[in-house]
């Protein structure tokens, strides 16, 4: 028989809150529409970059729209940058000052750090802080300055001048592109400005890397306490080409961009290359190369870079990159700048190049790839395509949002509805989330999230669990059964806070006729019990009891199953929230156990909750 074991007790208050909250957005999708306001509405159209962070909660964009902004009427008639939550589908303007005054010009290109709190992006100004010029000029947005955790609160935002000079005052050239680390402390971008550093007279488009706490003290945006740096060969010398794309690594002090410059050891072309900057350093290696150090034979950009800095992802002409690549069609390739794994980069013969847009034979794709982007640990890769031929049934001859998991080389199509159906228009500006379980994503299909208000505008997505196995693993290992059967469990969807769709928990192979229970908690731990294993850590939660259905199993023909998504939408435990990590284990009567205890076990799985 199943033992009984002791549940956790809830706060009645808290337990109803969540559920509340689940409640209201149960009716959401796998694909959903971002770029609304707090009702849903959408604007006339998006602009042309979106910004995600890690767990995909928070979703930035850019919108000339005036009904988005929750906070205050938008009046400026201009493209302002955006940040929706997608946990409680709030929709905030964060371009805008300290004092919460609206730009008196267009704002752009958002980045996020990991935890949504700051928003880096750059304005065409003179209001958003002290210095700004009317040029267009990075700043940082914080969300959150007394760090209560809550976010956007009147009164705890701050809005800085990144693209300054030492003496505080905005650079004398434009300023864009901008690209903030992890914890928010490190802005990359590009400017022409010649004054943000001493010595910068090559009249090109430089790349620069601000710090917000150069005196290390631990408080960001002191007056006289950042620094900014910029790109120099070996020997001092500056780039003699503009260097543009930026893109940061979030827990490492590596930058990776696209350079026309010919000053860099082993540039012997004036193609395009694309650059990985140590800027702690102050080292740099050229990736858009071959293992032995060959550079690519056609121009490189767009590039992006995993949470550490080993992997950098970006597209090509190149037709020495890959033995499977076609020459002069645009492909994405991704860089492993440490392929032996000995924890060195940038060795000759210890990097790797994999060609992700590849078709199901293994040949590259015959359709243009353009905007890659790479998860924190270098397992998958979004990327935009043309081609009809990276998966079954592409019939729509539009622009596409693919996703490629590095692990098994599968490639999948993220631009669909929630049903699986393929996008009416045409697709872009991808951008994955750091735990490579969301795609955010530009669309002018007015069919993947229907009514579609502003048919034919540009809208913004999420498409979560594009590969729903990336957000769950199995571990541990089932105890055989009286009918000489190790009972084993299969999981299919995403636990999300958000869905109305399924996640079934299924054990398979169990006993008919016998009942079971789900056990659940936010901790693994693998215990030999009852001649089997308990592979989730007490305290734990516990199902109903639970009838076997008929299955086709090779054993029993029985199983047991549970809908998750619908123990996090009962709010019966309120840790279940967006991030969780919650380890599963079926449990069912056994009366004939050969070991006496009355019980059989499933394996074990570890899934993440996503929004």
């Amino acid at each position: 028989m199943i033992r009984r074991f002791s549940a956790r007790h809830r706060a009645t208050a808290l337990v109803a809150a969540f559920a509340l909250a689940a409640g209201a957005s149960a009716s959401a999708q796998r694909t959903v529409r971002v770029g609304v306001n707090d009702l849903g509405a959408q604007p006339g159209g998006v602009g042309s970059s979106l910004a995600v962070s890690r767990d995909g909660r928070h979703v930035a964009f850019a919108s000339s729209g005036s009904n988005l902004d929750s906070m205050q009427a938008d009046t400026n008639g201009a493209f302002d940058v955006f940040v929706h939550d997608r946990v409680t589908a709030r929709t905030v303007r964060v371009s805008v000052s300290t004092s919460g005054a609206e730009g008196d010009g267009a704002s752009w290109e958002p980045s996020l750090s990991a935890d949504g709190r700051f928003v880096a992006f750059d304005s065409k100004t003179t209001t958003l802080a002290t210095g700004a010029n009317g040029v267009r000029q990075v700043y940082v947005h914080d969300r959150d300055t007394d760090q209560d955790g809550v976010f956007d609160e009147p009164g705890a935002r701050a809005t800085v001048l990144i693209s300054r000079t030492p003496a505080g005052a905005a650079g004398a050239g434009r300023s864009r592109a901008p690209s903030i680390s992890g914890n928010g402390r490190y802005v990359a971008f590009t400017s022409t400005a010649p004054d943000l550093v001493a010595g910068d007279v090559n009249g090109h488009q430089d790349v620069f890397v601000h710090d917000r706490d150069a005196d290390g003290d631990g408080v960001l945006d002191e007056t006289h306490a950042g620094a900014t740096l910029t790109l120099r060969a070996a020997d001092g010398v500056e780039p003699d080409g503009r260097s543009q794309e930026p893109r940061i690594a979030d827990q490492a002090p590596v930058v990776v961009f696209t350079t026309a410059a010919t000053t860099f050891a082993g540039d012997a072309t004036a193609d395009l290359d694309v650059v990985a900057w140590d800027f702690a350093a102050n080292r740099y290696a050229i990736v858009s190369a071959t293992p032995s150090g060959q550079q690519a034979d056609a121009p490189s950009a767009q590039p992006d870079v995993s949470a550490d800095g080993r992997f950098v992802v970006f597209r090509s002409l190149a037709g020495n990159l890959s033995s499977v690549d076609q020459p002069f069609v645009l492909d994405v390739f991704l860089h492993d700048r440490d392929a032996d794994g000995n924890g060195v980069l940038d060795e000759l013969g210890g990097t790797s190049n994999t060609l992700v847009t590849t078709i199901v034979a293994g040949a590259g794709s015959a359709g243009l790839a353009d905007s890659p982007r790479v998860s924190d640990d270098g397992g998958c890769v979004s990327f935009l395509s043309l081609g009809a031929d990276l998966v079954a049934n592409d019939t729509n001859g539009k622009a596409d949002v693919f996703v490629w998991e590095r692990a098994t080389g599968r490639t999948v199509r993220a631009s669909v509805a929630s049903d699986g159906a393929q996008a009416g228009g045409s697709s872009s500006a991808p951008e994955i989330s750091g735990d490579g379980l969301h795609v955010a994503f530009q669309s002018l299909a007015s069919d993947l999230v229907v009514p579609d208000a502003n048919l034919n505008g540009n809208d913004a997505y999420v498409r979560a669990c594009p590969v729903p196995e990336l957000a769950r693993s199995l571990y541990c290992t089932g105890k055989t059964s009286s009918a000489g059967c190790v009972p084993f469990l299969t999981v299919e969807g995403c636990a999300s806070t958000t869905s109305s769709e399924r996640m079934s928990i299924r054990a398979e192979d169990v006993l008919p006729g016998q009942r079971g229970i789900l056990i659940h908690g936010p901790a693994r731990r693998v215990l030999g019990f009852h001649g089997g294993h308990l592979c989730v850590r007490a305290p734990f939660e516990r199902s109903p009891r639970t009838k076997t259905v008929p299955a086709a199993g090779a054993c029993t023909q029985a199983a047991l199953v549970r809908d998750f998504n619908a123990t996090i939408r009962s709010g019966a435990d309120p840790l279940l929230t967006t991030g969780a990590t919650v380890h599963a284990q079926w449990i069912q009567d056994d009366p004939a156990d050969p070991a006496g205890f009355g019980d059989s076990f499933t394996d074990a799985v570890r899934f993440v909750i996503v929004p």
